[in-house]
């Protein structure tokens, strides 16, 4: 018996930039410029999976500065 297919469909421009905290245009110019976060195309549909997103912005992690006591 097969099974159905299930696609998560992961999140919009708009839902994506929202959860990074940058502005949908500002994602856009990202992509544009090949430094955005993984993305799947369909037709003009652009979507970003979860974990694209936390790769992504785990990339850009910072660590806090060390203090010397």
């Amino acid at each position: 018996m097969e099974h159905p297919i299930e696609i998560d469909e992961g999140f919009s421009e708009r839902q994506a930039a929202r959860l990074l905290g940058i502005s949908a245009h500002t994602l856009r110019w990202y992509r544009g410029e090949g430094r955005g976060p993984a993305y799947h195309q369909v037709g003009r549909r652009v979507i970003y999976k979860l974990e694209d997103l936390n790769e992504w912005l785990s990339a850009r992690r910072v660590p806090a500065p060390v203090t010397v006591s």
